[in-house]
């Protein structure tokens, strides 16, 4: 059974459509990067799965009880000067702190930080850092479906390690991951949508392959096209010389 179930969507942002009759679903498992040129609507639409959003047309349909985490692009405000540990606890509410506070530091040992690192101010840590840390507070959640908002953006090599490991660990819950970074969707995602003319195109395969099989069907339709419109100038030539 599906987690999510997006049927028809439509949404127009402003004067500009970005999405008309947008249908794919989410299932158990699926790691799916969402790819597309800025403005065509990625981060709507995760706000319209999270119910941010409403769409103008269509629904998507969630699983009943479904958890979905949501990992920002940016640190609060709020939390900048907190320790990394007291953000990803933060996340809980009050009756969980203490009972969770060992996953948390679990968690972070898992994504690269040190136990010196615990308490530091985020803003005394790397623009890398703080995304684990946003990572980190959305997993323990205990999310079934999760969604990444750009969250290897600005990330140095050691943290953009980490995030990749964890993505490929077996027990991640499913995701659907926005990212422009061909290297971390190759590695952590095996199916992509790609957003395009205001509808999504599927592809069971990661980014780079995606590409490819999109640029292939671009090719077919074209070559179609253009022996379509060879086709309509042969008849009119046709039915020209019928009339003379």
């Amino acid at each position: 059974m599906s987690l999510l179930s997006v049927q028809g969507l439509s949404f127009q942002a402003g004067t500009k459509s970005l999405f008309e009759g947008l249908t794919f679903h989410l299932d158990p498992g699926d790691r799916i990067g969402l790819v597309g040129h800025n403005g065509s609507g990625k981060s709507t639409l995760l706000k319209l799965i999270t119910g941010e959003l409403q769409p103008d047309a269509g629904r998507i349909i969630r699983q009943q009880g479904l958890k979905v985490g949501l990992v920002e692009q940016f640190l609060p405000a709020a939390l900048e000067v907190s320790g990394a540990l007291d953000a990803v606890i933060d996340s809980l509410d009050a009756n969980r702190r203490l009972v969770e506070a060992w996953r948390a530091e679990s968690l972070l040992d898992a994504l690269g930080f040190s136990e010196d690192s615990w308490h530091s101010p985020l803003n005394h840590l790397s623009g890398g850092q703080k995304n684990l840390v946003l990572f980190a507070r959305a997993i323990l959640q205990d999310p079934e479906l999760l969604l990444l908002d750009e969250s290897g953006n600005h990330m140095d090599s050691e943290a953009m390690v980490h995030l990749k490991r964890y993505l490929t660990e077996g027990n991640v819950p499913a995701f659907l991951m926005i990212s422009h970074d061909r290297d971390l969707l190759d590695d952590a995602t095996d199916k992509t949508l790609w957003l395009r003319d205001l509808r999504c195109y599927h592809f069971a395969s990661p980014c780079s392959q995606a590409r490819l099989a999109l640029e292939a069907e671009d090719e077919a339709a074209l070559r179609a096209r253009t022996a379509e419109e060879k086709e309509i100038a042969r008849l009119k030539a046709s039915a020209k010389r019928l009339l003379t």
